[in-house]
């Protein structure tokens, strides 16, 4: 963890976080994001990959935590962004701008997702489980 915040050796660090922590994109690149607002991204693979289908943006994350993964998602949301700088004629939109953008459109992707959720009794136990009905 020191490396990653002192020695910005990202992709090396990013790979022996996986082996420490898990392939989990939700921390990851919440630490990355920490480290430089400017370049990096917080994901939320399930959300994410929802939003790109409704685009049109052929990339997928979830199942696939890598650097190289990851470093393609930011330069999606770097190309939403260029997209909106384009638009809008402003040069003050961020990455982070674009990534609240594409989280708008979450919204109504997220209730969708609620309309397929299934919820089922676990063997184990009377918790339940949320199922999400594939597409």
């Amino acid at each position: 963890m020191f490396d990653l915040y002192h020695e910005h050796r990202e992709q090396e660090c990013f790979e022996q976080l996986c082996k420490l922590i898990g392939r989990k994109y939700d921390l990851l690149s919440y630490l990355y994001f920490i480290i430089d607002s400017d370049r990096y991204l917080p994901l939320r693979s399930s959300i994410f990959d929802g939003v790109f289908k409704k685009v049109g943006i052929d990339l997928q994350t979830v199942g696939q935590c890598s650097w190289q993964n990851y470093k393609e998602y930011v330069g999606t949301v770097a190309d939403v962004r260029d997209a909106m700088k384009a638009y809008y004629q402003e040069e003050d939109i961020d990455l982070l701008d674009a990534h609240s953008f594409l989280w708008t459109i979450a919204l109504d992707v997220l209730d969708q997702y609620k309309k397929d959720v299934v919820f089922v009794e676990s063997e184990r136990s009377v918790k339940k489980k949320l199922l999400w009905k594939a597409r």
